[in-house]
């Protein structure tokens, strides 16, 4: 989300960007420093770089996680993808 905001500030025609709507909601210990999300609307940072910062050390407390999406099946048991 940061880097394409900034890519649509750097383009003067630019017009609409799609957006995750939890992107706002990032554990702050996690990303102590990214953009905030108003309505209709990313305010980014005037630092250097992007505008997101990682806290390596905080991630140690959120244990990955494997998540495999659902398999879908007919009813003959022959996979299908919806």
């Amino acid at each position: 989300t940061a880097a394409s905001a900034h890519l649509g500030t750097a383009i003067n025609n630019f017009a609409y960007q799609e957006h995750n709507a939890a992107v706002g909601e990032c554990p702050e210990d996690l990303f102590p420093m990214q953009p905030s999300i108003e309505p209709g609307r990313v305010i980014l940072a005037d630092a250097p770089g992007l505008g997101v910062e990682f806290n390596e050390d905080a991630a140690a407390d959120y244990p990955f996680k494997f998540w495999e999406a659902p398999h879908y099946y007919r009813t003959d048991n022959s996979f299908t993808n919806w």
